[in-house]
């Protein structure tokens, strides 16, 4: 059975709030946001709920006790952006540029990232339960000692990603590219398409060191 992933309950009629100026402790409900900014400080504490943001410029910011719940994010910039101490319920990123994005930690359930560039992204520590990743580009993301159950990576670029030590339970990776990919001892419970064998049995072998050697005998 498909784990459903539940989508962000907005409000059918939102406030227009235009461009936002965060400040330490903000907290936002049922707006439609179309900014954001920030002075470069850190800001601590950013509630948001039952919100439609976009375009919103928030590179290299660092951002500390985040909680989103019932959000949409589109096309909007977080490259290099940190949120410390994260915590999303029921959100949706759609055409989001997030490469090195820094999230430790995150605690993520019913998220979906959609056509998004997270490649370099920092997921450490992290728990993804009913996520969904759909045509990103995940290159040399790290999942170090992550936990992710019932998600799927769809049509997501995952070169050269971290999963070591990371605990996954009925993950799908169907359509998904993993060349180079680390930890592949960690691969188990998880699901593939039959296309997919041959490049997932490379990182298993691996992390097992299973050697494949036609020319064994012939080297005496």
């Amino acid at each position: 059975m498909i784990p459903i992933i539940d989508e962000p309950d907005l409000p059918s009629l939102l406030a227009e709030l235009g461009v936002v100026d965060l400040d330490d402790g903000t907290a936002l409900e049922d707006a439609n946001i179309t900014g954001m900014r920030i002075d470069g400080a850190p800001v601590e504490g950013l509630t948001l709920s039952g919100c439609r943001v976009s375009n919103v410029e928030l590179t290299g910011a660092t951002l500390r006790n985040v909680n989103l719940t019932d959000v949409v994010v589109v096309e909007s910039e977080l490259s290099g952006s940190t949120l410390d101490f994260a915590s999303f319920q029921r959100v949706q990123f759609e055409r989001c540029r997030m490469s090195g994005f820094v999230a430790p930690q995150l605690d993520a359930k019913h998220v979906t990232f959609a056509e998004c560039r997270l490649d370099g992204c920092w997921l450490r520590m992290s728990t993804l339960d009913r996520c969904a990743f759909e045509d990103c580009d995940l290159s040399s993301a790290d999942f170090y000692t992550a936990r992710i159950t019932e998600s799927r990576f769809v049509r997501s670029q995952l070169s050269e990603a971290e999963l070591s030590e990371a605990v996954l339970r009925e993950v799908s990776f169907h359509r998904s590219t993993i060349e180079g990919i680390k930890g592949g001892e960690v691969l188990r419970d998880i699901v593939i398409g039959s296309d997919q064998i041959i490049p997932f049995a490379f990182p298993v072998f691996a992390a097992l060191g299973i050697v494949i050697n036609d020319d064994y005998f012939d080297e005496g």
